[in-house]
């Protein structure tokens, strides 16, 4: 389990999840092409703690497949395919 700051809550619930085409944030100033954030509630917020969330940066051209299964690359791909893109 990730190390829990600030006293807040210790279990929290997906809420939704939402993309950025160009990444909101960057590594070591490297900006990536999609960035999907996902937003997680507590049942009850704690010392003023009402959600988290966690980013995660995508990038079609700059990646390794070391340790990708194709049983990964498979649900990946579902799941992109099946996002209703606009």
């Amino acid at each position: 389990m990730a190390e829990i700051k600030y006293g807040g809550p210790k279990r929290f619930t997906g809420a939704q999840f939402h993309f950025h085409s160009g990444s909101e944030h960057t590594v070591d100033g490297k900006r990536y092409e999609l960035e999907m954030h996902t937003v997680h509630l507590p049942l009850a917020s704690k010392n003023g703690v009402k959600y988290a969330a966690l980013g995660i940066l995508f990038s079609p051209t700059d990646y390794t497949k070391e340790g990708v299964t194709d049983e990964m690359v498979k649900t990946i791909d579902t799941f992109f395919d099946s996002l209703q893109w606009t």
